[in-house]
């Protein structure tokens, strides 16, 4: 089997009031056999869109903020040849422009 092109994604580091904003990207399974998966919210990139513009409109999507996209932070790759899965995940410093988040 001849593997695949490797998944490229954006994520977003925000921290806002000295707390790191997590999406559940994941949510847990209801048998109790995977626990949540929680991360730096953002998505897979698209043909012809560029990386920060990918960032923004993900993070509108998954929050419904508006943000600043900064500087990579981060380039970090998750391979499992076993179950086929290869992506590069970026990471951007981003800030909030618009919107607020819970007080939670």
């Amino acid at each position: 089997m001849k593997p695949g092109l490797p998944r490229l994604a954006v994520r977003a580091v925000i921290l806002h009031h000295d707390r790191l904003l997590l999406v559940n990207a994941w949510p847990a399974a209801a048998d109790g056999t995977r626990p949540d998966l929680w991360c730096a919210p953002g998505g897979g990139a698209e043909v012809g869109q560029s990386l920060p513009d990918t960032l923004r409109r993900e993070i509108h999507e998954e929050t419904g903020l508006t943000i600043e996209v900064g500087a990579p932070a981060l380039v970090n790759e998750f391979h499992d040849p076993a179950r086929d899965f290869h992506q590069v995940d970026i990471y951007f410093h981003a800030t909030i422009a618009d919107g607020a988040l819970r007080p939670d």
